[in-house]
């Protein structure tokens, strides 16, 4: 199987914003992405929940339109959509729009990166629901132990260690003046990047940004070091666990992970191949078929891999009946195990090249994920439009020995943290990973 060539073209304006773009005729709309290095690990200490702030408040008023509802209200007559969305390096923004109706969803866009007007009442109103989203993630018991995971790895109020939608303690005291401070730091066009995919003439549309975006002047103050930092904040090599009941609850969601790599880093692809045969291909892998279907003791049970700029994280993750929760995670530790040790026949392997190849080309087929592809290629500096061939040899490339390789370096057993949240039954009877191992031996 081989991937398509896709043509990126790009250009930064004076101001050093970046656009970058895939012309198609086939279509008559335009999908956009794009980001700013604003996130949440640029958070100062005592205030974290600035960022997020921040990022629901572009839509919530501008110095054009102050009215919230009048931004809606344009959006929604030109049948587009726009979404802001803080991360923890990053804020995103995604588009969608009518080729005819481009000028005027630049405008808007725009018009919410350089002239929000952060309102007092839309402020208030802004904590008072990210405030209400937290309390609702804490009665979640998946996304607690994806929270406690995360602490775990990186650390505990740390950088990719804490929630990105900030700390509902801190969220109270954040001023209007932080509010103001954070945005006139990171809010800048040499921080943003925006890509474009779709029915246009690159050209044409690279004036267009430059008429609406290239008049943007400001300095980035982002400290980037802050994510460099936080690789080494905490002893990666060490395993932890959290156990936090929660009585009232039906379900046991536990979480097990570990650092890992960044997105531009060699040992990325054989663990990206690894994990897909671990716990995404099929219905979740060999994860799937050991604890779910084989041994029937999870509702769910899946890994992933997230690489960063900075850093990266291994996780999986696994829902069960209280009763099962030490099967289960002895059954996650023999796939990770296996993974490690025992040699990928040549059958899955071309399965899973299969899968990953097969994935992105059809993922190519669609404006608004390849615009997501290409603004991930440009944000990481993967190559632009080599990367696809890039991409298709290093995935051909890879060995079943390259793949155990990088798992017993990454997914070491005294390496791998985890966090169950839920009715637990016995406390006792939950062993890490390596506890598990060295009881077998």
């Amino acid at each position: 199987m081989s991937l398509p060539f896709v043509d990126i073209k790009s250009e930064v304006l004076e101001n050093g914003l970046v656009f970058s773009a895939n012309e198609s005729k086939d279509v008559d709309a335009i999908a956009l992405s794009g980001s700013v290095r604003a996130g949440s690990i640029y958070d100062n200490q005592g205030k974290f929940g600035t960022a997020e702030i921040v990022s629901r408040l572009l839509t919530r008023g501008t110095k054009t339109h102050p009215i919230a509802s009048v931004i809606s209200k344009k959006i929604e007559e030109m049948g587009a959509t726009l979404q802001f969305t803080n991360d923890d390096e990053r804020v995103r923004f995604t588009a969608r729009c009518h080729t005819s109706v481009i000028r005027e969803m630049l405008e808007i866009i725009a018009d919410c990166l350089m002239t929000p007007s952060f309102s007092s009442d839309q402020i208030e109103l802004t904590k008072a629901e990210i405030i209400s989203d937290l309390d609702a993630e804490q009665d979640d018991t998946r996304t607690r132990a994806h929270r406690l995971l995360m602490s775990l790895i990186f650390g505990k109020g740390k950088p990719f260690g804490r929630n990105p939608m900030g700390n509902a303690d801190h969220i109270k005291t954040i001023s209007d003046h932080d509010i103001a401070e954070f945005y006139n730091d990171l809010y800048t066009p040499n921080s943003t990047l925006i890509v474009a995919t779709g029915n246009f003439d690159f050209s044409d549309l690279v004036s267009e940004i430059d008429s609406k975006l290239g008049k943007w002047n400001n300095t980035s103050k982002a400290n980037l070091g802050i994510g460099a930092a936080a690789i080494t904040e905490v002893d990666s090599t060490s395993a932890s666990s959290k156990i936090d009941p929660m009585d009232y609850k039906s379900q046991v969601d536990i979480a097990m992970g570990m650092r890992a790599v960044s997105r531009k880093s060699d040992q990325y692809y054989p663990l990206f191949l690894g994990n897909l045969l671990l716990g995404q291909i099929g219905l979740y892998g060999r994860l799937g078929k050991n604890v779910r279907e084989e041994k029937g003791v999870a509702y769910y049970s899946f890994s992933s891999l997230v690489a960063k700029t900075f850093s990266g994280h291994m996780a999986i993750y696994a829902g069960v009946n209280p009763k099962n929760v030490s099967t289960a995670i002895e059954g996650i530790t023999q796939e990770i195990s296996r993974i490690q040790f025992e040699e990928i026949g040549e059958e899955e392997l071309l399965a899973g090249k299969r899968n990953a190849l097969g994935s992105l080309s059809i993922s190519l087929d669609t404006s608004s994920e390849r615009a997501g592809i290409i603004h991930e290629i440009e944000y990481f500096s993967l190559g632009g439009s080599k990367y696809f061939e890039q991409f298709e040899n290093k995935i051909h490339s890879i060995t079943s020995e390259q793949i155990l390789k990088e798992f017993a370096k990454y997914a070491n057993p005294s390496r791998i943290s985890m966090s169950v949240v839920g009715p637990i039954e016995d406390t006792k009877q939950i062993l890490l990973p390596r506890e598990i191992l060295q009881k077998e031996v």
